[in-house]
């Protein structure tokens, strides 16, 4: 909340208590306020109504920490269970995953590597571990959920990911038009010329696939020139991986390199777009090497 919203949480809050027979000094609604002031009016509000419907709590006014409780598990983080159920998926290459950056963490520390291990179980119980760790540590900081996409080779099932996820109301319509995949239309009539007559020179009037972006069609181009030619082919360009992506700027974050809540979204956003991190890192190793 601002501050601005103290005029709208005091009424708010003594108009609850006088349901409960209670009232609340201005001391009183200004240490609710402080403990509340990580959430918006309308999440309190919503976490109040809650405990109201609550057959067993809603007969008694909430102290400061029931109600911090009832926020910290509406704040849309999945529970362990469900986010371990969500990580496994990453197992398959072809699977486009949109988790929470807890989860992303959780499962990059420790989860993956039991996992390609073969220990089921005590990846299973290593990743809950860790993902409370992060999900605990993000709520004391005032943090809100961040749902982060990882995407698969496959490209129907992206489709179908990031539909669900955006009707979900997990990730943003930018963020989905960003990602989808592109038809052949959309790849502009410049490489879809050029596409053409490289299909011709190899001997084909099957249409090549639909570029992702400019990178990957400057690769595919090159690709089919080498083919032509008998060159063996170039190897293929990567991109950094989401997962790793956010490892990094959490790492940042915890280092305190990055504090502005605005710095951090920037870079986050690059993090789950698979960009270069490379100037932060190089932030991350000055700090270190200020430190030793």
């Amino acid at each position: 909340m601002r501050d601005s919203d103290v005029g709208v949480f005091s009424d708010m809050l003594s108009d609850i208590a006088a349901l409960y027979g209670k009232t609340l000094s201005t001391t009183q609604i200004a240490m609710w306020f402080r403990l509340m002031a990580g959430f918006t009016v309308e999440q309190v509000q919503g976490a109040f109504d809650a405990h109201a419907r609550d057959a067993t709590t809603g007969r008694f006014m909430p102290l400061p920490a029931d109600l911090l409780g009832r926020l910290q598990t509406m704040d849309g983080r999945p529970t362990p269970e469900e986010a371990w159920s969500t990580a496994i998926q990453a197992m398959d290459e072809a699977m486009t995953v949109v988790w929470t950056t807890e989860t992303a963490q959780a499962w990059s520390d420790v989860g993956q590597a039991l996992m390609d291990a073969g220990d089921k179980f005590n990846a299973s119980r290593g990743f809950i571990a860790k993902y409370q760790e992060h999900v605990t540590n993000a709520r004391k900081a005032g943090l809100e959920a961040r749902w982060v996409v990882s995407q698969g080779h496959d490209k129907d099932l992206r489709h179908s990911a990031l539909e669900s996820a955006y009707k979900a109301g997990r990730i943003s319509r930018e963020m989905v038009v960003q990602m989808l995949p592109r038809h052949n239309q959309d790849a502009g009539p410049i490489v879809a010329a050029i596409a053409g007559n490289v299909a011709k020179m190899i001997g084909t009037d099957k249409p090549l696939p639909a570029v992702i972006d400019k990178q990957e069609a400057s690769q595919r181009l090159r690709d089919l020139i080498a083919s032509v030619s008998g060159k063996e082919e170039p190897a293929p360009i990567r991109k950094p991986s989401a997962e790793n992506n956010i490892r990094i700027v959490n790492e940042a974050i915890e280092m305190g390199v990055i504090t502005d809540l605005r710095e951090i979204d920037e870079w986050m956003t690059k993090a789950t777009n698979r960009e270069d991190l490379s100037g932060l890192q190089i932030k991350m190793l000055g700090a270190k090497n200020g430190a030793k």
